[in-house]
């Protein structure tokens, strides 16, 4: 029996009885041990008294102490009302109740049955009793997955129903909103006007979407606790179902079947938001994804969890290769599921987001020295192919052009060629170049390298330009005759009438007799070429389109104003003189002597963007045999000039090889006019040794050829040279 009891004394026949009341029912006392009679089955009376009030059971009275009618009215109301049920303490609907309020519920609800609302009025309805006076009390709306009534509970337990019929139409007003339901009308509280108005957009549905609005009503308070007893008792419901694996502990469970059911009435656009409602970690939502892709390979719904897991897990980390891993993933699951284009979209997305690929012309990429960028472009490109965008694989073959691989995969004349030099070398190219008009400012901006066509770029270069005094060359034009008339003269007269320039071409012999160099005295341009490569009998003489390309070559150097920087020959004797190339750079170019550093120098260093640089100042600091990581200021600025002329030389070359049309000359060139005898080693080893030969640290032999030889035919692929070539 219940502690909290209150003890009321009366006569049994002639024999003083006490009668025991508990929240549970009436016990009548003996001698101190308990009766087990349930008095509250008899008849039952609350009789209102003067001094004190009473209570008639079995027609005998008994008296209550005074100040305890009170309690004594509450412990029968709770005694009358109790039943076995739970009744929920919270939820978005769910106002304060009394005590006999919860009391009640316990006894109203069906097996099974949901509250969904208990909301307040400040209505009151008349409530008969069985045991005492007539009360008045506030109704309370009840809405549960079964039904919808205004409940009225009086203070002796009894409760007055009514049910409702109808939609719920919430009237706003000043102060309490007025409610109605069929027939019904009554007024909300102060404070509970809001669960009103939400309520009624789904008091008519039925009884699983009833509650799977009130559970989300639940979630978007965040009252997860709520929302997953509601979704409990949505025993058939295929959300539900997935609802409940996703929050049990442990592996998510789930039958192909449950899946099914799931994705039929879950909408695949609204999957994220639902996983954001719950507050499903990643971990959960990559389960879910990976079992909806196990299911359908094509499901939208895991597409749709894709979309954001796949943002989420790329800026979770900064490592470029994971970066691109999740990309590519994601996008071969777009394409698997009929989303080419935008598998597409994310791959081009993510080669936007990497260094140029013209900027990386400038730093060797060969076997070995591959850097993240690049090997990213490749994976991503590879990628685009696997999708189906086949344009990509010209992309990969400029990207790799030494790669027979890559090349093989491409049609076309040029891709054919190209094969051709990569399997058997460089023969196959002695027809003159073909006669054409000047190149318009159009195109003479097209022949620039893209990096060296930026405006910052051509301003260093001019403010460059403008601090070199004009050398005299006049000694060089004294002890080197004229190229005579022929075929060597001719093609070097459509060289210059296709750059639009007035210039004299010169042979020099002995000592000199190998390279080709342009020089800008002021009064005359000329281009000086070694008598070796006129010679028939020389290893090293060049056949027509080679001449093209040498004397278009050195031409362009003139044409654009790289000679009045420093000389071709400077240069390359640089990379040839080991740690004292940079004390070469530092003592003899004209620049730095008058230039103070970082100052115009920078304005070509902000030309090469992404970090190419740094890479380039390395990478020449193992040319020269120098450490390089921490570089100093004037390394620093070598490094910068080094990049500035690596792209003079690839504008260079793109000029001699549009007018000489052919790479297999273009290299040929580049081999004979290289003061070690590698044509004659070119004569036993394929191109791509030539290129990739590496010293005992694995260093490049030759990483300016690597650079040119890959940038030129890099640039034999492109859009670029197909324009250029038909003007």
């Amino acid at each position: 029996m219940s502690e909290g009891r209150v003890r009321l004394r009366g006569t049994v026949g002639d024999k003083q009885a006490v009668l025991a009341l508990d929240e549970f029912g009436l016990w009548l006392m003996g001698d101190g041990d308990v009766d087990g009679l349930d008095a509250l089955k008899e008849p039952l009376r609350y009789v209102r008294g003067r001094l004190r009030d009473a209570l008639e059971v079995r027609q005998e009275r008994y008296e209550i102490p005074t100040g305890s009618g009170g309690e004594v009215r509450r412990l029968i109301a709770l005694a009358r009302l109790r039943g076995e049920r739970l009744v929920p303490e919270k939820g978005p609907f769910l106002d304060d109740r009394s005590e006999l309020e919860r009391a009640w519920l316990t006894g109203f609800l069906e097996a099974g049955e949901v509250l969904l609302a208990f909301l307040q009025t400040t209505t009151k309805k008349k409530v008969p009793s069985e045991i005492g006076d007539e009360g008045e009390v506030e109704a309370r709306l009840v809405w549960t997955d079964q039904r919808a009534l205004l409940a009225a509970i009086g203070e002796f337990g009894d409760v007055e129903l009514t049910p409702l019929e109808g939609a719920l139409q919430v009237t706003s007003e000043t102060g309490r909103d007025e409610v109605r339901c069929g027939e019904e009308r009554w007024r909300t509280t102060l404070f509970n006007e809001g669960r009103y108005h939400a309520v009624a957009p789904f008091w008519e549905l039925p009884p699983p979407r009833r509650i799977r609005a009130v559970l989300r009503a639940a979630l978007r308070e965040k009252s997860y606790d709520v929302a997953k007893s509601l979704s409990e008792t949505l025993v058939t419901d295929p959300i539900a179902h997935v609802e409940r694996a996703l929050l049990a502990e442990g592996d998510v469970l789930l039958t192909e079947p449950a899946l099914k059911a799931f994705v039929e009435v879950m909408p695949a656009t609204d999957l994220w938001s639902w996983c954001d409602a719950w507050n499903f970690d990643a971990a959960r939502r990559n389960a879910l994804r990976a079992l909806l892709y196990e299911f359908d390979s094509a499901s939208p719904h895991a597409v749709a969890l894709d979309a954001v897991l796949r943002v989420q897990e790329v800026e979770q980390t900064r490592d470029l290769a994971a970066q691109v891993a999740i990309d590519i993933a994601y996008a071969k699951r777009l394409a698997k599921a009929g989303e080419s284009a935008d598998a597409v979209e994310v791959l081009r997305q993510r080669l936007g987001r990497l260094a140029s690929p013209d900027a990386m012309d400038l730093v060797p990429h060969g076997e070995g020295d591959r850097d993240p960028q690049i090997d990213a472009r490749v994976d991503l490109l590879q990628a685009l192919c696997d999708v189906g965008e086949t344009s990509a694989l010209r992309d990969l073959a400029r990207l790799e052009p030494l790669s027979e691989a890559r090349v093989s995969a491409l049609e076309g004349p040029r891709a054919t060629r190209l094969l051709a030099i990569l399997k058997a070398g460089l023969d196959g190219a002695n027809d003159p170049p073909e006669v054409a008009d000047a190149f318009d400012a159009d195109a003479l901006q097209l022949l620039r390298h893209p990096v060296g066509r930026t405006d910052e770029f051509l301003a260093g270069l001019q403010a460059l330009v403008a601090q070199v005094d004009i050398p005299d060359h006049s000694a060089l034009r004294s002890f080197c005759p004229r190229l005579e008339q022929g075929a060597a003269h001719e093609v070097f007269s459509a060289a210059a009438s296709r750059l639009g320039m007035n210039a004299l071409a010169y042979v020099s012999h002995g000592d000199r007799a190998i390279g080709c160099r342009g020089h800008d005295d002021g009064d005359a341009r000329f281009v000086i070429v070694g008598g070796a490569h006129l010679d028939p009998e020389s290893p090293r003489v060049l056949p027509p389109a080679g001449l093209a390309f040498v004397f278009g070559a050195e031409l362009a150097h003139l044409r654009f104003g790289h000679a009045r920087v420093t000389a071709s020959e400077l240069w390359s004797g640089a990379f040839g003189m080991g740690v004292s190339g940079f004390d070469l750079l530092l003592s003899t170019v004209p620049l730095l002597g008058r230039w103070k550093l970082g100052d115009g120098v920078s304005r070509l260093a902000n030309a090469v963007k992404d970090g190419s640089l740094g890479k380039l100042v390395r990478r020449a600091g193992k040319a020269f045999g120098v450490d390089l990581e921490s570089p100093s200021e004037e390394h620093l600025a070598a490094g910068q000039l080094l990049a500035a002329h690596r792209l003079m030389q690839l504008t260079a070359d793109r000029v001699g090889l549009v007018l000489g049309r052919d790479p297999g000359a273009a290299i040929f060139s580049m081999l004979a006019l290289d003061p070690a005898d590698l044509v004659g080693e070119f004569a036993s080893a394929p191109l791509q040794e030539i290129v990739g030969a590496r010293n005992e640290e694995g260093a490049l032999l030759r990483p300016e050829l690597a650079v040119r030889i890959s940038a030129l035919l890099s640039f034999w692929l492109s859009d670029d040279y197909a324009t250029l070539s038909a003007s």
